[in-house]
This record gives structure tokens, sequence and C-alpha cells, in this order.
């Protein structure tokens, strides 16, 4: 893939090849070779060279039946990003917390760009059985479902404003009890703020609803949305105490990770006083 100067729509390679791994949006596992071309806006051509290389890097892999998912390299690399590796981390007491005791599917998620980046989940039996399941390291929409309404009302004005504006798209309501309407998403945002849980119900699904609760960091900025995930029938908010006992319970895991990377870093800085001083 050497090259820099771009032919499809101008883009660049590097371009090309963002687009055709952002097809891959986390809703479904597999793409044939027309709708990664369509979703990325690339000629069919084009499309399939891009592909063709991405299979021989090991950041896609060709299935029997001739569709194409993302391939074990790509997972490797994303697992290393420190920083949402290290969230991860941390949410795995309160997932689990959350999950055994509800039964329910636990998940947790950051903020990534315009859309609610899946970090880890914990699958209730319903969800299991469901053909629509996110998968780690996909994306969810900020304004249809629970962690992603709870990271866009904590999220900077400016995201809030270009999420608002494309609520008009035609890919934005994905069923009729999907919010799409400016004046009631910015009224679900505030009561986000106001009482700190937020809720998206059948939004996504018509099987299923949603609650999540944000995770801040000590310094007040926004971490995490730790949510959960229901069948329908179930109101979310039956379990609004666990998941905010679960809430504070990653919180305080944050607390104290801050506070030993501080005292290790105190203790590391002053063996290097005392080295210099004795030097």
């Amino acid at each position: 893939m050497a090259g820099n100067s771009g032919e499809a729509g101008g883009r660049s390679v590097a371009g090309r090849v963002f687009a055709v791994l952002e097809a891959f949006d986390g809703e479904r596992e597999s793409l044939r070779l027309a709708e990664i071309a369509r979703h990325a806006d690339l000629p069919a051509p084009t499309a399939l060279r891009m592909v063709r290389e991405l299979v021989a890097w090991g950041a896609l892999e060709r299935q029997r039946d001739g569709g194409y998912r993302l391939g074990r390299r790509l997972w490797s690399l994303g697992a290393l990003a420190p920083c949402l590796r290290r969230i991860r981390e941390l949410a795995q007491p309160a997932l689990q917390e959350l999950h055994e005791r509800t039964g329910q599917t636990a998940l947790v998620a950051a903020l990534d760009g315009r859309s609610a980046l899946l970090l880890d989940r914990l699958p209730g039996a319903a969800v299991q059985s469901s053909p629509f399941q996110v998968r780690v390291g996909g994306r969810m929409d900020l304004h249809a479902t629970a962690v992603g309404r709870v990271l866009l009302a904590f999220a900077p004005e400016a995201l809030v404003r270009e999420v608002t504006a494309g609520l008009a798209a035609a890919g934005a309501r994905h069923t009729r009890y999907t919010v799409v309407a400016p004046g009631r998403l910015a009224r679900e945002l505030a009561a986000v703020r106001r009482g700190g849980v937020g809720y998206a119900r059948r939004e996504m699904q018509p099987a299923y609803g949603a609650a999540a609760v944000p995770v801040f960091h000590p310094d007040g900025s926004l971490l995490a949305a730790l949510g959960l995930v229901v069948p329908a029938p179930v109101d979310p908010a039956r379990y609004e105490g666990r998941l905010r006992e679960a809430g504070r319970l990653m919180a305080a895991e944050v607390a104290r990770s801050v506070v030993a990377e501080r005292a290790a870093g105190n203790t590391a800085g002053n063996a290097a006083g005392n080295a210099a001083s004795t030097g």
C-alpha cells in the first residue's frame, strides 16, 4: 500500500484504507465486497484492490461464503492501545458484579469520535440468542443507545451539535422508537446530566432496552459509560440501583489506580533524585 496520492474522490491511500475498515461498524461481523464498496464510497475495483491488500496484511479475513471480516492482526493491534486497555481492565470487577447480580448483558464503552466504542461486555442469555450483537471493538450510535447517550451528555457541545444535526439522516432511525427529534434528544441528555443515568428503550432493536451510568476520572472528566442491556419486556429502570452500584465500584477502581500510579511516580522520582545527588 505504498504511496499517498489518491484516486477515489481525491482521498489518499490511507484515507481509502480507513474508509474500508470503517465499513465494519460493529453491527455486522461480515460484509460482502459490494457492501464494503458502498459503505466506503469507493468504486468496486478500488475496493477490491484495498481489500486484497488488507487480507494479505492480516487486517481482513476472507470467509468461506465470500464475505470479509476484521482480521486477528487488527484486533491484536487495537488491544495494545494503552488507554482503552486500561479502562477495560478497570471495568472488570464492575462488569462481573453487574452481570452476576442481574443475569443481563453488562458492557462498558468509551467515546470514540461520533460513536461509542464497545470495550468489553459480558452477555446475558437473552442477548446471546439474538442475531444482533455488537462485538467488542464495534461502534454504537451515540443518540440511540444508553451508553452512547451517557457519553454524549457529557461530551463537548460541538459534538452534541454535530450528532443532533445528523438526526435527519436516513440511517439515524433504527426502529419506530428511536429518538430522532432534536428537542427530544436534548431533553434526554439533560435528564442524564441531571439524574446520572441514561435509558434507551427499543431504539436500536425492538426486542431490547438498556440503561447506562457515567464513570468519571478523579479529575472530573468522563472516562466511560457502564451499561446494561435487557429484553424489552423488562424495564431497564428495574436495575438502576445495581447499575449505580457498579458505576461506583468502577469509579473506586479508577481512583485507586490513579493513587497507585501517582505513588509509583513519586517513588521513581525520589529514587532518581537520590541517585543524582549521590552521583
